[in-house]
């Protein structure tokens, strides 16, 4: 077992992802607590080594660990999550275990496509070329050894890779820039940090001498491994340059997927104070969140002995003239369809017809089978732990921003007006 600590065996991300797949091999969904439980139990994993904190954080290491694994694995469609909160082994990861694999990592799981393209809608583009990609194809745009603008070399470049139409105009969530100029930008700075191009003007790219001479080499792909001595250059400005050394993404696109985990962080975190508070508490919470949403003080805590599972009010207007009633349940089991259905009825027995019904676990099929085709223009809302916190980030509940980043880039068109 490869170990973090020397006083507490807690194993790695790769240690955890086949026992995890074991203990999905029967092939029904079940919360990723529970499929961690059996996967510890598997690897004979202490107490010990269950309940280690990570420094300056709340969650254990082997927690934030099998969330890292049971990702992985999703990304190469071995598991999958058939409801949120739960998690079910695939008919490939099952496949995989039939072959009895002595270990399941990382580099076990490049073989998967879905895995190596980083299927995840941050992270990869159809037919769009990394950055690495991109760097012989600027090279052999420029071969003429004449200067010019690096987007007239970008188009020549697209040439060269027969891209398409999709390809060139596809962009990152969020974004208005084209990813593949984006790319083409950071595949100009790899060159030039290794000297094959410069910027003799600005906005303007030219070959070296030494760029030219490496085109006549012909190497079948232009990448850092190819060109000795890179590594000595990105030391001397590692913001540059992924973390991770590969050219495969952007600095952006790492960031980004940085980002998103450091996003699952902390909805792990804050599903762990959501266990730790009383039920009463909880309820609070809930009505808190409620009024961050816009409801003001339009609503009201009713949770006690003999309150047919209501445990809140929403007003929807100042007058009462609409009602929406909540029951807000910190549960650890899943959420049956009966215990939906016992909201529906207390709501039968209100003047009300809708209502939310709010748990820090999930929901099993059926429960979300019996919110379906109400009558009487009867409406009920689940809302899982998932929903849950991912509501308390965006409306500040629960949470404190810890830093803003703003990053600039270089304003092309400003120079223009200086020759």
């Amino acid at each position: 077992m490869n170990l973090e600590r020397d006083d507490v065996a807690v194993p790695k991300v790769d240690d955890l992802m086949l026992p995890l797949l074991k203990a999905l091999g029967d092939g029904k969904p079940c919360t990723l607590r529970e499929a961690a439980e059996r996967a510890y139990d598997v690897l004979g994993i202490p107490p010990a080594a269950r309940t280690a904190v990570m420094p300056r954080k709340k969650t254990t290491f082997v927690w934030d660990r099998i969330n890292w694994a049971k990702h992985y694995l999703k990304r190469a469609r071995l598991l999958e999550a058939p409801a949120r909160g739960l998690v079910r082994i695939t008919a490939q990861g099952s496949a995989v275990l039939g072959k009895r694999p002595e270990r399941i990592d990382k580099k076990y799981l490049e073989q998967f496509p879905e895995f190596s393209n980083r299927a995840d809608p941050e992270a990869s583009l159809p037919g769009v070329p990394t950055a690495k990609d991109i760097m012989q194809p600027l090279l052999e745009a420029l071969k003429d050894g004449k200067s010019c603008t690096l987007r007239e070399a970008a188009e020549r470049a697209y040439e060269i890779l027969d891209l398409s139409h999709d390809a060139r105009t596809a962009s990152m969530p969020g974004r208005n820039r084209p990813a593949i100029y984006s790319r083409m930008r950071w595949a100009r700075n790899y060159l030039k940090r290794k000297r094959l191009l410069e910027l003799p003007g600005h906005g303007l790219v030219r070959i070296t001498a030494q760029g030219s001479a490496v085109l006549r080499e012909g190497p079948a792909t232009l990448d850092k491994k190819r060109m000795p001595g890179l590594e000595s250059a990105a030391g001397a400005d590692p913001g540059v340059l992924p973390a991770d050394d590969d050219a495969s993404e952007t600095p952006e696109e790492a960031m980004r997927r940085g980002l998103g985990g450091m996003r699952g962080q902390l909805y792990q975190e804050l599903k762990e104070e959501l266990e730790k508070m009383s039920p009463a508490g909880f309820e609070n919470l809930v009505l808190d969140l409620c009024k961050k949403m816009g409801y003001g003080d339009l609503t009201r805590h009713t949770g006690e002995s003999g309150d047919r599972g209501i445990d809140g009010i929403i007003r929807e207007d100042r007058l009462g003239l609409g009602e929406i009633y909540i029951q807000a349940k910190k549960w650890a089991p899943t959420v049956r369809a009966k215990d939906v259905r016992d909201f529906v009825g207390a709501l039968a027995a209100t003047s009300t017809k809708k209502g939310i019904f709010i748990t820090t676990s999930s929901f099993t099929a059926g429960a979300r089978d019996a919110v379906e085709g109400l009558k009487d223009g009867t409406r009920v809302i689940l809302m899982d732990g998932d929903q849950l916190v991912e509501l308390m980030d965006e409306c500040g509940v629960g949470v404190v921003r810890a830093e803003d980043i703003a990053i600039n880039r270089v304003d092309g068109e400003y120079f223009t007006q200086f020759g």
